[in-house]
């Protein structure tokens, strides 16, 4: 174990002796944010879906790009998060499950017409106003286990719904319908 350094009085700074402590701290003049190990290890980090963690990682991001100040304040909008790999149809799931898990929380701006975008607050990491949250820590297996059924269960009868959509459009055009789709996929085909 690497010594500490000691003031006058001889008791410990808690500075490492040596050069273990520039090797092991971030980089001097680089934004930089922190994860604990607990946070790490917890269902709620472990469960994070791809395009969820792709959110965090852009809200984490933005957060060290405003010096660590602006949480609660953070945005990310569609366009930024488009070049950041998350498609449009899948931006709302991910702010979903990021929710969910107690890993962020969104304050929804406008839609459309009123030009306000949403604001997001990464919930382990303290406002200019309050401490962390920590929502994550009171998430459990047993409640991603309950949501992620749900979510099967909604995207099924979507999907059903879809299905039930298309063969009612198909019968009130009858055959036409039929054979004017197997004419283009034949036409696509050459």
């Amino acid at each position: 174990m690497a010594g500490r350094k000691h003031d006058n009085a001889g008791r410990s700074t808690n500075k490492p002796i040596g050069k273990i402590g520039r090797f092991t701290s971030p980089p001097k003049g680089e934004a930089w944010s922190w994860v604990t190990a607990p946070m790490l290890d917890s269902p709620a980090w472990r469960a994070m879906g791809t395009n969820t963690r792709r959110l965090i990682d852009f809200l984490i991001l933005e957060h060290c790009r405003h010096a660590g100040t602006e949480n609660g304040n953070l945005m990310a909008p569609y366009r930024q998060l488009n070049d950041y790999g998350l498609s449009n149809r899948l931006i709302p799931a991910a702010i979903e499950e990021g929710e969910l898990l107690g890993l962020i929380r969104c304050k929804r701006g406008g839609y459309r017409t009123d030009n306000e975008a949403s604001r997001y607050r990464l919930t382990w990491m303290g406002t200019a106003e309050n401490p962390a949250s920590n929502e994550w820590k009171a998430v459990t297996e047993e409640n991603i286990k309950l949501w992620q059924i749900g979510r099967q269960d909604r995207r099924r009868r979507k999907r059903n719904e879809a299905e039930a959509k298309k063969l009612e459009r198909a019968s009130k055009c009858g055959s036409v319908a039929h054979s004017h789709v197997a004419a283009q996929n034949v036409v696509s085909l050459k």
